[in-house]
């Protein structure tokens, strides 16, 4: 433990250190180790004698074995819940286009209506504040609001130069419509405001809460780490990769590799299949704590079948599938993706 080198990832010699707990007497210099998950098993050792010998029981590996998975799976959400509000670089043409953009990712998901305290309201719009973790005071504001004929509960950024909701990005720049990047400072805050009352967008260019609404909640990330970097560190598809996209046909699997920029490591990959009617499914891939790059998307969450599960015009000709390879500067997070899109055979496809 002392001279083994080891990743803080959950895995390995880290997931055993999850769930285990060393507590020293100084006065008998023994250590009691005990196991977090079965609490009754423990065992001493003499932390003065390098010769003696132990094990920690387990009464049920099965039960072990299990619970390093949940502790696992709880790491990777909590990390997909702080990455609600992240510093993001993408570019969504490929490597033959323009030069992408970055800015910040933000929204609201409302999944369950019973348990919003709100007595069965759907939340519509919302703020996402940053704070001076200096003085507390309001830097920028983020408005969001829920589109005509979005799903309830979805609510998305607010564009005030262009005049509509823009999913959950927000460019950085020093014009209408974006935020400025240099207002960002290591230990400032984001607080996050949501309500039932529909966003204010009577003046386009300067959206506002509804007069007299109350947030039905108000809470806030952890201090911010860093400030964000618009340098972009993109990823790439392999060309074999992206031959195997514009060959894809529905109902196959999709083999996907790529390469990363130095000081990035992998994230997430997302696939979504769409429609012209902006109906589309999606998959995603948590790469978050491995190493390949590489995967294989299934034939079952690419068939037909899904597609027409998930409300995809069945008398389209061509679909448009999209993959995006996301990655992480590894010492900040930050967020860089590339996006790559082909038109692929519909199921009324002559």
């Amino acid at each position: 433990m002392l001279n083994t080198t080891f990743s803080a990832d959950h895995s390995g010699l880290d997931a055993a250190l999850d769930i285990i707990r060393i507590e020293v007497d100084p006065a008998s210099n023994e250590a009691t180790i005990s196991n977090l998950l079965e609490p009754a098993n423990t065992m001493t050792d003499s932390i003065l004698d390098p010769s003696d010998t132990g094990t920690l029981p387990v009464s049920d590996p099965a039960a072990l074995r299990s619970g390093v998975t949940d502790i696992q799976a709880i790491a990777a959400a909590f990390g997909k819940i702080q990455a609600e509000f992240s510093f993001h670089c993408n570019d969504n043409d490929g490597e033959g286009g323009g030069n992408g953009a970055c800015g910040i990712n933000t929204s609201f998901f409302d999944d369950d209506f019973i348990n919003n305290g709100t007595g069965n309201a759907p939340i519509v719009s919302g703020t996402t504040e940053i704070i001076a973790g200096t003085s507390g005071a309001v830097k920028a504001t983020v408005y969001l609001g829920t589109p005509v004929g979005a799903a309830p509960g979805y609510v998305q950024v607010w564009d005030e130069a262009g005049s509509f909701f823009q999913g959950d990005y927000k460019a950085f720049g020093t014009g209408l419509g974006e935020i400025n990047p240099a207002l960002f400072a290591a230990g400032d805050s984001v607080r996050y405001k949501v309500y039932t009352e529909a966003l204010d967008i009577s003046n386009p260019a300067a959206p506002q809460i509804a007069a007299g609404a109350t947030p039905v909640a108000t809470y806030s990330d952890p201090p911010l780490l860093f400030a964000p970097s618009t340098t972009p560190k993109y990823p790439s598809l392999t060309a074999t990769a992206q031959t195997a996209m514009a060959a894809f046909t529905l109902g196959n699997n999709l083999t996907l590799d790529w390469t990363f920029a130095s000081g990035t490591r992998n994230e997430a990959l997302l696939v979504i299949v769409s429609d012209g009617n902006a109906n589309r499914m999606e998959t995603w891939v948590d790469t978050l704590l491995t190493t390949p790059t590489t995967a294989t998307i299934a034939l079952t969450a690419l068939s037909v079948t899904a597609a027409t599960n998930a409300g995809l015009d069945p008398n389209a000709t061509s679909y448009t599938l999209l993959v995006r390879i996301y990655a992480a500067d590894a010492l900040t997070g930050q967020a860089h993706s590339r996006d790559y899109t082909v038109q692929i055979p519909g199921p009324a496809a002559p």
